[in-house]
């Protein structure tokens, strides 16, 4: 799967899918968001069949940050069902977003 790019009218369609999901938020002028953008990139690429990676550019999509309580970017929520999963702000290892979704693929 290639990574999403949503926006205010497919989001919550988006939110239904029984895969896991893992949504970037961030902005194009964060530094610590471009540190993880490869991170996030090489989550998209190694759990391809297991996890659906989207990005969401809080400055495009107001909105969506707005209603997901984003405060600082990044900010890295998983999802599955519909239901927040839990959360990840800053910068993050690759480890540490690893370890959610291991823990969330048995569910």
């Amino acid at each position: 799967m290639s990574i999403l790019y949503p926006n205010k009218d497919n989001f919550k369609e988006l939110l239904k899918s029984k895969e896991l999901l893992l949504v970037d938020f961030f902005a194009t002028w964060c530094g610590p968001c471009n540190v993880m953008s490869p991170i996030v990139d090489e989550i998209a690429q190694k759990y391809d069949n297991d996890v659906r990676v989207a990005k969401v550019d809080i400055d495009e999509n107001e909105e969506l940050a707005e209603e997901n309580d984003i405060g600082v970017v990044p900010t890295i929520i998983f999802y599955k069902n519909g239901s927040e999963l839990g959360r990840l702000s800053g910068v993050r290892q690759i480890e540490e977003l690893e370890k959610v979704i291991m823990a969330n693929k048995k569910q």
